[in-house]
């Protein structure tokens, strides 16, 4: 049987193909998008680059991986670190930044991992006030 790539199941891919999907994770890591990479290696769609490169990534040792995932929480500490002063100062823009940036580096770490913590009936007793020192004490606290 097939797999969706017209190849048999457990058939090595090919040089060529190899060859383009390491491509394609190159410049992923260097920060193009899907529709850069399809122009540069020569795939028909996005969807096409991103698929190689999650077959790519299947394949790959996991320290390479690591690497990718190192490179990426690097790049998002030099994004908080560039608007951390805004965030002390309070500028909304900066302070919805962050959190954009903390929810990225989250997902990027398996961080949310789901777990019931309470009930819908039994919501968390957590005060306004509480809530604000908890955020106040992250922010004293300086960039990642």
């Amino acid at each position: 049987m097939g797999n969706q790539n017209g190849r048999p199941a457990g058939k090595a891919p090919s040089p060529e193909v190899v060859d383009k999907e390491v491509q394609v994770v190159s410049l992923r890591r260097q920060g193009l998008t899907w529709d850069q990479i399809s122009d540069r290696v020569g795939y028909s769609s996005p969807s096409s680059s991103r698929d190689a490169y999650l077959r790519a990534s299947r394949r790959v040792m996991r320290d390479d991986l690591e690497d990718i995932r190192n490179l990426e929480l690097d790049r998002l500490d030099v994004a908080m670190s560039g608007i951390w002063i805004g965030v002390q100062n309070g500028d909304p823009q900066s302070v919805l930044l962050m959190l954009k940036i903390m929810d990225r580096r989250a997902k990027l770490l398996a961080l949310d991992a789901p777990r019931r913590l309470w009930t819908k009936d039994t919501p968390p007793e957590i005060s306004v006030e509480e809530l604000s020192q908890r955020i106040q004490a992250l922010i004293d606290d300086g960039p990642l």
